[in-house]
């Protein structure tokens, strides 16, 4: 099971990007933990310095863009 942290605020474009994070997982059934997180000391553990950023099983893969699907999947399976 890989884990998803989606590192994000109260806008569109995070709001977007949890959107599309979900859909991927429903349509291709894939097992995945997913967190969505508005902490900033977490943040900056993780160095993000830009939202939304989604880190995925440990490698922070998307920097302040929102992920097309087909990216996602790229990442997920």
């Amino acid at each position: 099971m890989k884990k998803v942290i989606l590192f994000g605020a109260n806008c569109g474009k995070c709001k977007k990007a949890e959107r599309i994070i979900h859909k991927v997982v429903n349509d291709h059934n894939l097992d995945i933990e997913f967190l969505k997180t508005e902490d900033f000391e977490t943040m900056a553990q993780h160095q993000v310095m830009y939202l939304p950023s989604v880190l995925i099983a440990g490698k922070l893969v998307f920097k302040g863009v929102i992920p097309t699907e087909k990216e996602l999947i790229k990442h997920l399976k």
